[in-house]
């Protein structure tokens, strides 16, 4: 394909996609135009995003992954505000707010601390092991440590006063809602699990967070004595996920993370572009009534309330496609809001997914598409839209004759509301080149976490990782898809036997040279490993284990003689270079940004990778 007819098959494809997203969501257009959101249950104001003057970052969180540290939060904070408690992918850590982290092995006697609360009095329990029993401890007033009784599966949650404590844990299919008063234990069946609870400052109530229908949620009142419930407020457009809700003194008022003030329509969520980053909104719990009163660029989450405080936590992601000499060098932009780079071999155009990150949507708005570039890896056309549909879709990866794409896909038929629908897939799709979305075809039924896939040199095959249902999510393994191209569609798709040293494949690339397959292990303690196997899994052998502690991405070289992976370096992952037949690495980057996902260019002149800056931090304001 030459770039005229690249750029002629781009706003064919352009075209055809902005119809079906008016298509699907014609109304979202219309009454989005302005400041004024539309659905079924009325018409509410969009809020204006502004940061308050009186807020002040009081921890900040250098995420070293990709996408696994999102959702990291700020989960208590001390009284005098001097301490809190932030759980991300790699643990949970006790921070002094001037100082840093604190080391846990204070609490002797409690082995392996997995969980920190702080207390409203700023005393510390922990969850932990002691022996072969495992449990929340705290230390009385002498300094002695002793058990605290709420089950080790769960986070408790004192009422102000300390005299009483909450917390869910499930039995069996049923969850169960604890509350231990004075006056005894109540336990409250729940329909599910709760997302978020709180106590009123007296004591005598919980707000409870409960899943609603098509993604929503209520807020009902839990009555501590009797453990009848009434409902305060429904239809709230929140995070599927586990959330905080804050009660304010005067127990008038609830502080929550919104995506909006209304409701949403169902195919809103799987717009790219929509305005649905969380924003924390005072609630009014008598009327109703929803006000924003701390909105960033990015998911403002988890409002916690002390000291007359109001904190939380504030992420955003800048995620772009870049490019730089195969050697190594300064990158430059390609294209913006774009991840996961993959080259047409006609060498004239970059593919990736692109989309927000939001916690209310979580990938559901990620769409595949593709870019013009000119000899030097610069852009020469908008980027337009390649791959749509509801769910989740990543990049389009070409097959050696460009006549097919393949990628990875979430699809789902119809607007679904969360991440793990049941309505959703999990798959490898293929599609030739130049065709409408609706001629797809799904190649493989059993993915679980699949990755995006790499073509044999041939054409005829395709490699990807995934999750193997059968053995759980410990380990990702290769699987290879054996395709009749003329018809699309597959003929057999088998598990690539690995020898006992090589435990997984969080990623692979097939070397454009030959029967070789580059595999990028995950290892323990934080570390990745590169592997080179045959096509059949035989003939292992181990390049270099490397600090990494998410899918970095490798690829190699035109000529199969060299082999291009991110590694951590600092706090930092850069891009570096290793003979494929064994040798020393070579580091080819140190830029101030994350790069990962390398991916070389059919001419071996250039490489294009993600670059992203991920920043999460704790804020707080006066009320």
């Amino acid at each position: 394909m030459n770039a005229g007819s690249g750029r002629a098959v781009l706003d064919a494809v352009s075209a055809r996609a902005q119809t079906r997203v008016v298509h699907k969501s014609r109304l979202v257009a219309l009454v989005r135009v302005g400041l004024v959101t539309c659905a079924a249950s009325g018409c509410v104001q969009t809020p204006i995003p502004s940061t308050p003057a009186t807020a002040q970052v009081i921890h900040s969180h250098d995420a070293t992954t990709w996408f696994e540290e999102y959702f990291a939060r700020a989960t208590s904070v001390a009284p005098d505000g001097r301490r809190l408690v932030f759980v991300s992918r790699g643990g949970v850590a006790l921070i002094d707010v001037q100082h840093g982290r604190l080391p846990m092995e204070a609490w002797a006697g409690v082995d392996e601390v997995t969980g920190v609360v702080i207390r409203p009095s700023g005393e510390i329990a922990v969850r932990g092991r002691r022996g072969e029993a495992s449990g929340w401890y705290e230390r009385d007033r002498s300094g002695t440590l002793r058990s605290i009784d709420v089950s080790a599966a769960s986070v408790p949650q004192w009422s102000e006063d300390g005299e009483s404590i909450a917390y869910q844990e499930a039995v069996g299919s049923q969850w169960m809602l604890h509350m231990v008063t004075r006056s005894g234990r109540r336990v409250v069946p729940m329909p599910s699990r709760a997302q978020a609870f709180g106590w009123y400052p007296d004591g005598s109530a919980l707000l409870v967070m409960v899943p609603e229908s098509a993604g929503l949620a209520s807020l009902q009142r839990m009555n501590a004595r009797t453990g009848e419930m009434r409902v305060v407020a429904r239809g709230l457009d929140v995070e599927p996920g586990g959330t905080t809700v804050a009660v304010a003194a005067d127990g008038r008022r609830a502080f929550v993370a919104l995506a909006s003030a209304g409701t949403p329509m169902p195919e809103e969520r799987h717009d790219p572009r929509a305005d649905r980053d969380l924003d924390i909104y005072e609630l009014d719990l008598v009327t109703g009534t929803r006000r924003v009163v701390a909105s960033t660029t990015g998911d403002d989450a988890n409002p916690l309330l002390v000291g007359g405080h109001l904190h939380w936590t504030s992420t955003r992601v800048a995620a772009s496609v870049v490019a730089l000499p195969v050697n190594g060098g300064e990158p430059h932009s390609v294209v913006t809001d774009a991840q996961a780079p993959t080259w047409h071999p006609n060498g004239r155009q970059i593919g990736y997914f692109y989309g927000d990150w939001r916690a209310a949507d979580w990938a559901l708005n990620w769409d595949g598409g593709a870019v013009e570039v000119d000899s030097a890896a610069r852009a020469t056309s908008l980027p337009g839209p390649l791959i749509v549909g509801y769910h989740e879709d990543f990049p389009p990866v070409w097959s050696p004759n460009g006549r097919w794409f393949a990628y990875h896909s979430h699809r789902s038929d119809r607007p679904v509301a969360s991440y793990a629908d049941p309505g959703s897939t999990d798959d490898i799709y293929l599609r030739a080149a130049g065709a409408p979305v609706a001629a797809e075809v799904r190649l493989t039924d059993f993915g679980l976490e699949a990755g995006s896939p790499d073509w044999s040199p041939d054409g005829t095959r395709l490699v990807f990782t995934s999750f193997d249902r059968s053995l759980g999510t410990r380990h990702s393994f290769p699987f290879v898809i054996a395709l009749d191209t003329a018809a699309g569609r597959a003929t057999s798709s088998v598990r690539l036997p690995l020898p006992a040293a090589l435990t997984g494949a969080e990623m692979a690339a097939w070397s454009p040279a030959g029967e070789e397959i580059a595999i990028e292990e995950a290892i323990p303690g934080g570390r990745h490993a590169l592997w080179v196997v045959r096509s059949d899994g035989t003939g292992a052998r181990k390049l270099v284990d490397y600090p990494m502690r998410t899918y970095g991405g490798l690829d190699w070289t035109p000529d199969g003689k060299t082999l291009i992976y991110s590694a951590l370096s600092g706090a930092r992952m850069q891009l570096f270079a290793i003979p494929a037949a064994g040798g020393m690495p070579r580091r080819l980057t140190s830029d101030a940004a994350h790069l990962l996902h390398p991916q070389v260019s059919p001419d071996g002149r250039w490489i294009a990778a993600t670059r992203l800056v991920h920043v999460i931090e704790v804020r707080r304001m006066r009320m």
